[in-house]
């Protein structure tokens, strides 16, 4: 029997009886492994008639043994009967094992190792970095004497600007195969399933394009201590929801324009234009500030000598920065270029999403977010009341809220 100790450590334990009308001249046990080598040996008790129960045989070392393996014992044995003893009478009763007469006794058993609990993540979406919906795979198995007594996936947001880091859990379903095809129940002591989940990466938890780890823990108790213990893995995606598409510099490429501050007012060389397309996986903003940083390719000091050109879009799509246009529209530039040559840049997007909000019920409540209603005060004049709940999931306290009444005819009456 291979069963775990007090310490959660395995042990195999040996149980045997040996039957004949003389002792054992010797007796022993040989403890193989999954490919048969050898692990250890023992000289066991020879006494005959007596039941020898839960002999220690050996303990295995944590990386020691394989989990769901099939480990052998071989016991062995020698009479005292002798090579010169007369025929066997028929009812003489020789030493043995699990019914099997034998003057030389060698008898195997077999055990399993008991399964161990243990949690893989298997899958998160495709690559890295990921965006949009994305598949969670989880593999799961619960130890053989470890019942299963808690499951949770998780998405932390690596996001310094929280404390703590928000998270969020996520909803998935059981499956028997590693393809998550065939849907089952929730795996029962020693089997393993897999789980699969969704991860909206683009609202879950913030939707942003910080790094964020996927936590999936297995909780479970132990019979052989009542003690509860968990296992649990980890993986690591960075999101990227808001990337910048086809960069490109007129006149030049990706990396670099040429600037001429004497060419003609409608050449390419004196107004460049650095193009990109904004793509949000997620929901589209109708706030995108963009900044492109300029450099002198000859430039010693690239934190000193720059310029900036910055501007807005109300959409995700195609932007172009004019370089040295005051007149170009949504845009602005703190430092005109005056020297002829080859310009590198650098391009930057993000996006102002809206994080203060009335939920539509308060946290935790069937309550909800906010409410108008009417009472009657002590006066007898009605009074309009109002009820709301403020989530803000940066964390951050709004600078200012207010309300605007309108009549029926939905105009505004006052604020």
């Amino acid at each position: 029997r291979l069963v775990h100790n007090a310490q959660g450590q395995v042990e195999a334990r040996f149980d045997y009886e040996l039957e004949d009308t003389l002792n054992a001249v010797e007796a022993q046990v040989e403890l193989l492994g999954p490919d048969f080598g050898s692990i250890t040996s023992a000289a066991l008790d020879p006494t005959v008639g007596v039941p020898h129960e839960n002999e220690l045989l050996y303990t295995f070392a944590a990386d020691e043994w394989w989990p769901g393996a099939t480990y052998y014992a071989v016991l062995t044995g020698v009479d005292q009967h002798g090579v010169d003893d007369p025929p066997i009478a028929p009812n003489t009763r020789w030493y043995r094992i699990r019914d099997v007469n034998k003057r030389m006794l060698a008898v195997t058993a077999e055990a399993c190792a008991p399964v161990l609990p243990d949690v893989e993540i298997v899958q998160v979406g495709e690559g890295d970095p990921i965006g949009g919906t994305v598949p969670v795979v989880v593999k799961v198995t619960v130890g053989g004497e470890c019942p299963l007594t808690g499951f949770t996936v998780k998405v932390v947001a690596e996001c310094p600007v929280n404390e703590p880091d928000p998270e969020a859990e996520l909803t998935g379903a059981w499956y028997s195969d590693e393809a998550c095809t065939q849907a089952s129940g929730a795996p029962g002591q020693g089997e393993t399933r897999w789980w699969k989940g969704e991860w909206n990466t683009c609202t879950v938890p913030l939707g942003h394009n910080e790094t964020h780890r996927v936590e999936a823990e297995l909780r479970y108790s132990q019979t052989w201590d009542q003690q509860a213990g968990s296992v649990s893995d980890a993986a690591t995606r960075g999101v990227a929801n808001l990337v910048i598409h086809d960069l490109t510099a007129t006149p030049g490429t990706a990396d670099y324009f040429c600037f001429d501050p004497a060419a003609d007012e409608q050449s390419a060389t004196r107004h460049p234009r650095v193009s990109f397309t904004i793509v949000d996986e997620g929901a589209p903003s109708n706030d995108y500030r963009w900044i492109v940083f300029i450099r002198d390719t000859r430039s010693t000091n690239w934190e000193a000598n720059y310029a900036v050109v910055s501007g807005t879009s109300d959409g995700p799509g195609e932007v172009t920065a004019v370089v040295n246009d005051p007149s170009a529209p949504g845009q602005t530039q703190d430092v005109q270029l005056s020297e002829w040559g080859t310009y590198t840049f650098d391009v930057y997007v993000w996006k102002w999403p809206y994080r203060l909000k009335v939920p539509a019920t308060v946290p935790g409540t069937a309550r909800k977010g906010d409410e108008l209603w009417f009472s009657i005060d002590d006066s007898g004049n009605w009074c309009a009341m109002f009820d709301y709940y403020l989530l803000d999931e940066l964390g951050e306290e709004p600078s200012e809220v207010w309300w605007t009444w309108l009549v029926p005819t939905c105009s505004r009456w006052r604020t």
